[in-house]
């Protein structure tokens, strides 16, 4: 199953990477069409709506191994860690409404910056900017739920394998190449 799901996850690399060079594409001719401002505009724009998504697919799945965790303490837990993963479940509540309103923002400026698009652009390559913004929101939202998985899946691993009183397992499993930045660890640090 781990091998199925980093086989999905180099799949899914190569449609990312069609993506962007889609977004290329489009930029170069938002900067043929445009101003260089509005360029500019468009190129803050698409950088600051991945970093949205991603933060809120991010915090999404922080929330779902919180509850997770607090429904496996149940209500005979301990009581120390039940309140610091209501502390921590409170955090990432506010965290997410916080997100919502940077969505809210980004929201806001894709509606100008589509009004500019709109008289500056042919309806063809109109129609990839929408295709593209749609296309990179699916593609971080498979990502996102892919690495959930992978993280799932090798995290239950791990519990079978301590559980039949074998050696610690091996780190885990590198992403494939081009998931990720080289610099970046293959998961966000838990908060959990």
């Amino acid at each position: 199953m781990l091998r199925s799901l980093q086989a999905e996850q180099e799949q899914l690399q190569g449609t990312a990477q069609t993506w962007a060079r889609r977004g290329a594409a489009l930029e170069a001719a938002v900067g043929q069409a445009c101003a260089p401002r509005e360029l500019e505009r468009f190129s803050r724009f698409m950088a600051d709506l991945e970093r949205v998504l991603g933060l809120l697919l991010l915090l999404g799945s922080r929330l779902a191994r919180v509850r997770r965790a607090l429904a496996r303490t149940g209500a005979h837990g301990d009581p120390e860690e039940q309140a610091s993963l209501l502390q921590r479940l409170g955090l990432l509540q506010r965290q997410q409404e916080d997100a919502r309103e940077l969505k809210e923002h980004v929201a806001r400026r894709e509606r100008a910056l589509r009004e500019v698009l709109v008289r500056a652009l042919p309806a063809g390559e109109l129609r990839a900017y929408c295709a593209l913004l749609a296309g990179k929101a699916a593609v971080l939202a498979q990502q996102r739920s892919l690495d959930e998985r992978v993280r799932l899946l090798q995290d239950q691993l791990e519990a079978v394998r301590s559980g039949l009183g074998h050696q610690p397992p091996s780190p885990r499993l590198a992403s494939s190449p081009g998931t990720r930045p080289p610099d970046k660890p293959p998961f966000s640090p838990l908060l959990i």
